[in-house]
């Protein structure tokens, strides 16, 4: 039985479609699996020196992966909370625009990333009196390389032109997510966070806006109804003359 309908914004700088509850949650299943995949990773990669010269026993490395999964898990529920505020956030700022000057919208979300991407990678001072550290100089970099490289994959080469939402979400919103692990100071806890929600980022942009097109050729073709199923549109038939003359 199909769940019930529910508006969902699935897709950067897209407008909601209607999604049904199993498919938002084979979607939240998946996205917590690529965060759970990307904590595990990320946390062998920064426990390995210190276990190899700890001498963890495989009971140390079975807890560790127990932990790196369940870590990437929530980091994975944080981008799917991240990414549905966002989707949001776009909508309602193209609706203050009137549609001859909605690029208006996409260029203030390009200047914004420049201007993180300035902050971040040039200057590298951070923004204190904000309370919002910035990632390393090198980090912010890659950061903004795999933001313009997914924004292809899911846009593809002609359209960058509009690719001010998923820029600005994959760069800017993945570094909000990491205020808390950057406030500690900690490279390993950075690392450890960063990979996952990076990975769940990308993940969510390529994978709910190919959901969303397919959602909607669904629709648009549940709307004809299959041949012979007496559903869909109504078809007009031409009256015959007789028939109008007796009405």
């Amino acid at each position: 039985m199909p769940g019930r309908g529910f508006r969902f914004a699935a897709g950067c700088g897209l407008e909601a479609v209607r999604m049904d509850s199993r498919t938002f949650f084979r979607l939240l299943a998946s996205t917590l699996a690529v965060g759970a995949l990307g904590g595990a990773v990320a946390g062998f990669a920064v426990s390995f020196p210190a276990g190899r010269a700890g001498g963890w026993t495989p009971a140390d490395w079975l807890m560790g992966f127990v932990g790196w999964l369940g870590g990437g898990a929530i980091f994975g529920a944080l981008g799917l909370l991240g990414y549905v505020a966002f989707s949001f956030f776009d909508r309602l700022g193209r609706e203050l625009f009137s549609p001859p000057y909605r690029a208006l919208w996409d260029t203030l979300l390009w200047m914004a990333t420049a201007l993180l991407a300035l902050e971040a990678v040039v200057f590298a001072s951070g923004w204190e009196r904000l309370g919002l550290p910035l990632p390393p100089p090198a980090a912010a970099l890659a950061l903004l390389a795999w933001s313009v490289f997914i924004a292809w994959l899911r846009l593809g080469a002609g359209g960058l032109r509009r690719a001010a939402p998923v820029v600005f979400f994959l760069f800017a919103g993945t570094i909000l997510e990491l205020v808390p692990a950057l406030r500690l100071g900690n490279p390993l806890a950075f690392w450890d966070m960063a990979v996952p929600l990076t990975l769940v980022n990308g993940y969510l942009v390529l994978v709910a806006g190919r959901v969303r097109a397919v959602r909607s050729a669904g629709h648009r073709a549940g709307a004809d109804g299959p041949p012979g199923s007496g559903r869909g549109r109504p078809v007009s038939r031409p009256v015959s003359p007789e028939r109008g003359r007796r009405g």
